[in-house]
């Protein structure tokens, strides 16, 4: 049924293994939806990767992006720290950012985190700023939170 409607992305969490995430890649084979392999929530920081994954976030995250590259992943959601380097490892893929945040902003639950600015200069193509839009002063129009963060933080008009 995807046919008929796909959608522009599905995300496979890579811990999954190569397998997961080429079963994905093959059965959207000839439509134009991405397949981003996840890597390691922005919600674990140091501690909880180390107890988790006996790594340290990037450790992990390299490793993770490794897997889901090889098994055919069109881009990796990483957080913004791990953007950079990323990047300079794989140049061609598509890089979908979480734990984004303006300057100051409140990080509630997430452990690394990044400015808009710092991710699309590091590489990103794609920012999510999920609870500071929605949680925004003028949250009744989130749309013009969206623009008054693109315009403050990246100098876009839209």
């Amino acid at each position: 049924h995807l046919r008929h409607c796909p959608p522009w992305a599905i995300t496979v969490h890579a811990v999954g293994h190569g397998e997961m995430v080429k079963a994905v890649a093959d059965t959207l084979s000839g439509l134009p939806t991405l397949v981003l392999g996840v890597t390691v929530l922005t919600s674990l920081g140091e501690d909880e990767c180390k107890e988790v994954f006996v790594r340290t976030p990037e450790e992990q995250v390299l490793r993770l992006a490794e897997i889901a590259v090889n098994a055919g992943a069109h881009g990796l959601v990483c957080s913004p720290q791990e953007v950079k380097e990323l990047h300079r490892i794989y140049p061609h893929i598509i890089l979908v950012t979480p734990g984004v945040r303006s300057p100051g902003g409140d990080v509630h639950d997430q452990k690394r985190v990044g400015t808009p600015r710092q991710a699309q200069d590091d590489g990103a193509r794609f920012l999510v700023m999920g609870r500071q839009i929605l949680n925004a002063l003028n949250a009744s129009d989130p749309v013009a939170e969206v623009r008054r963060v693109l315009t403050k933080e990246l100098g876009i008009l839209i």
